[in-house]
């Protein structure tokens, strides 16, 4: 009997030992962990946000014509990222760095940075989202441009151009 006793204290304590054993284990790399997807990795999986071509309501037609029009723009953006490895590795590396530093300024110098070295991809972007508006009902297009307008989040999306020309 006191042994089973025994049995079952050691028992429950291992029980109760072992999530705080675990949570004193050092994060692995960056590699060991699964990539969290967010709205950001979305947008590089795909031409539009999943949500966004819910939301326009594809026929099967435009649903077949628009999956063509993000194959072409997916290969598009590979052979681009492909081409511009070492800029844009180099942007990602300094992002990382960014983040880990928690400075506002690196942070936003990190990420202009990346945005510099994939704006070279930005005009066939835009053409890619010419094709697609050109398959879309009038309904739809304003669907599409409130969504643009708005940004992901569903605030005003910020204009940067605006902010940098002089009021007239």
């Amino acid at each position: 009997m006191k042994n089973k006793l025994i049995m079952i204290a050691i028992g429950g304590s291992l029980l109760l030992a072992a999530p705080g054993l675990r949570a004193g284990d050092e994060p692995g790399a960056a590699g060991d962990r699964p990539h969290r997807k967010g709205p950001r990795t979305e947008r590089m999986e795909h031409l539009l946000p999943p949500p966004l071509v819910e939301k326009l309501d594809l026929t099967d037609d435009q649903k077949a014509k628009y999956k063509t029009i993000e194959e072409s723009f997916l290969k598009a953006r590979e052979e681009y990222v492909a081409a511009h490895k070492a800029e844009i590795d180099a942007a990602h590396s300094a992002m990382q760095e960014a983040r880990k530093s928690d400075d506002r300024a690196k942070r936003k110098e990190a990420a202009d940075k990346l945005q510099q070295a994939m704006a070279g991809f930005q005009p066939q972007r835009q053409a890619a989202i010419d094709q697609v508006k050109s398959l879309l009902t009038d309904e739809q297009k304003k669907v599409l441009e409130d969504a643009r307008k708005h940004g992901p989040r569903g605030g005003p999306r910020k204009n940067k151009a605006a902010e940098t020309e002089p009021a007239k």
